[in-house]
C-alpha cells in the first residue's frame, strides 16, 4: 500500500513539474510603481499607449477597439521593439484595466508594463 502511494505521488509530482515548465505565447505583464531605482529606458525602446477609461490612445489619437491589436503590432514592427508601456489615466476603473490587459495580450509584444501611478486627465505622458 505504501509503495503504491509513493509511486502515485512521484508520478503526480513529475507530471505537475512538466506542466509548470510549459510556456505560453502570451507576453509578460508588469505593474510598474513610481520611483524605480533602475536606469530609465529610452523612449525609442518601447511603444507608449495611454488608457483612459475603456479607450486606448497613442500620440494623443484615440484608437478604435477593432484597430488596437493591428496598430500595436505594426508599431512594434516599425520600431523594432517588443515592449509596450501603458499609462493609466485617473478615473479608469479596474474592469477597464483588466479589459485593456486582455486586449494587449493579443499583440506580438513580449512585455507589457502598466504604470501604477495614475496620470492626471488631459496631461500627455
Amino acid at each position: 500500500m505504501k509503495k503504491s502511494i509513493l509511486i502515485a505521488l512521484l508520478v503526480l509530482c513529475s507530471y505537475s513539474a512538466a506542466l509548470a515548465d510549459e510556456r505560453t505565447d502570451y507576453p509578460r505583464i508588469a505593474f510598474c510603481g513610481p520611483g524605480g531605482s533602475g536606469t530609465p529606458i529610452e523612449k525609442d525602446q518601447y511603444i507608449l499607449l495611454v488608457l483612459e477609461g475603456p479607450v486606448f490612445s497613442h500620440d494623443a489619437t484615440m484608437i478604435p477597439d477593432n484597430e488596437i491589436v493591428p496598430l500595436v503590432n505594426s508599431l512594434l514592427e516599425a520600431k523594432g521593439v517588443s515592449y509596450v508601456a501603458v499609462h493609466v489615466r485617473e478615473g479608469t476603473k479596474y474592469g477597464e484595466l483588466v479589459r485593456g490587459i486582455d486586449i494587449l495580450r493579443g499583440t506580438k509584444a513580449k512585455n507589457i508594463g502598466f504604470g501604477m501611478k495614475e496620470l492626471p486627465k488631459g496631461r500627455n505622458p
